[in-house]
């Protein structure tokens, strides 16, 4: 079993990560605003909804891997009553490294999330790329860890965040359809369609991350909750 100082020493690196993400999205972001790359503003809104989206979503998964952390290796174990009883070594049927790893390498995803915000390197479709791959990475922490105790915790954030990712791509296709048909009906080629139909597909993921913030500081698992209730109703 990891010593309790190895592991808080362990999840510090967590911080320093995101810690440097969000300065590299505020730095890009802000820059802009200050000085507009070209003269111009056109990119101001796509990448401020970028960063409200890129702060609010590192901000939920930073939090909710301290909530993960504290209930699976920092909340003490009951003493079984038995001492011939296993049965609490077996609830406790976890793998530190697996979780810790997994955690490391997801953070390190948001740290090139954070330098993909710039709209003016030509690359427009690595933020939200990278997003989605942000949002289905539990499905392989999952699979990670079928059998043991993290296992139905880690499914549940699974099954909200694949329902996310269908929502944003369902979002994006339509609001993009509708552009290109507005277009043949003006005669004009919009350059920005990209840019707008991103921004109204990051609608849903500032509403899920925003209320599943405000679960976890109320200490209520809102939407994974209801998600739950509805798959069992």
């Amino acid at each position: 079993m990891i010593s309790e100082g190895l592991r808080k020493h362990a999840f510090w690196l967590y911080g320093v990560i995101i810690g440097l993400a969000i300065k590299d999205a505020l730095e890009i972001v802000i820059g802009h605003l200050m000085v507009p790359p070209n003269g111009s503003m056109r990119d101001a809104v796509p990448e401020t909804m970028r960063l409200l989206v890129f702060l609010l979503t590192a901000i939920q998964f930073y939090l909710g891997s301290v909530w993960f952390f504290d209930k699976f290796y920092d909340a003490p174990q009951p003493l079984p009553l038995n001492p011939d009883d296993n049965s609490v070594s077996r609830s406790r049927n976890t793998n530190y490294a697996i979780d810790f790893l997994f955690g490391l390498f997801h953070f390190l995803i948001f740290f090139g999330w954070a330098i993909s915000i710039d709209t003016h390197q030509g690359h427009l479709h690595i933020f939200p790329v990278l997003l989605l791959v942000i949002l289905l990475y539990d499905g392989l922490w999952c699979w990670a860890c079928k059998g043991r105790v993290t296992y139905n915790e880690i499914r549940k954030w699974a099954f909200v965040n694949l329902g996310v990712v269908i929502t944003v791509i369902a979002v994006y296709s339509a609001t993009y359809l509708i552009l290109i048909l507005v277009d043949i009906q003006t005669g004009n080629g919009d350059p920005m369609r990209h840019r707008i139909a991103e921004a109204v597909a990051m609608i849903p993921v500032l509403i899920v991350a925003g209320v599943d913030v405000i679960g976890m500081i109320t200490d209520r698992q809102i939407i994974a909750d209801w998600v739950v209730a509805r798959f069992r109703g």
